[in-house]
């Protein structure tokens, strides 16, 4: 996932192969770009921008969203401020879970 690996070059100093990793993702209007971008702000911890790449997964429909997405960092977007909301707009408890 071009997103995570520009996440982790971007953290240990690499930022223009990350930036370059990061351009492969386009506009992320692709199917599948938005997970990337996700990734990418959550290895950089930056909930509120991962919070947004993660509405734009859900309107995609990605089947990712709703099972792997929340999860694939421990609970940090389960357990944030965010996580009613997306929880929401995927039909599921808002609890986390």
């Amino acid at each position: 996932m071009p997103g995570l690996l520009a996440g982790i070059l971007e953290r240990t100093g690499d930022a223009s192969r990350a930036q370059h990793l990061l351009e492969t993702l386009g506009d992320g209007t692709a199917f599948g770009a938005p997970g990337g971008f996700f990734a990418y702000h959550m290895v950089r911890s930056e909930i509120d921008l991962a919070a947004l790449w993660f509405e734009k997964i859900i309107a995609q429909r990605d089947t990712r969203a709703p099972w792997i997405f929340p999860h694939m960092f421990g609970d940090l977007l389960v357990c944030s401020p965010h996580w009613p909301k997306l929880a929401k707009m995927m039909n599921l408890p808002e609890a986390a879970s």
